[in-house]
């Protein structure tokens, strides 16, 4: 019994140390009307959300580029964080 334990502990182990973690992403979309002056108010909107890479985010001409942890934010509320810091 004590052996099946063992095999058993010795098997989650295993699965568990090959489970993800995080998953780094690049965000790069066109951000038209997103200006340098509107990105302190976008990366401190983006700043609540643990998975978004703060050091990452830039504007390179009208495109946003940024890394974030997929397995902890949708790139689908970094598009939401966007637009609400166009209106």
């Amino acid at each position: 019994m004590n052996k099946g334990l063992a095999i058993l502990g010795l098997a989650l182990l295993a699965v568990s140390a090959g489970c993800r973690r995080e998953d780094i992403r690049r965000f790069e979309e066109p951000a038209p009307g997103l200006t340098d002056a509107k990105m302190p108010a976008l990366r401190k909107a983006l700043s609540k959300y643990e998975g978004v890479k703060q050091d990452t985010v830039q504007l390179k001409g009208s495109v946003l580029q940024l890394d974030y942890d997929s397995m902890t934010i949708a790139k689908e509320n970094i598009r939401r964080e966007v637009e609400a810091c166009l209106k």
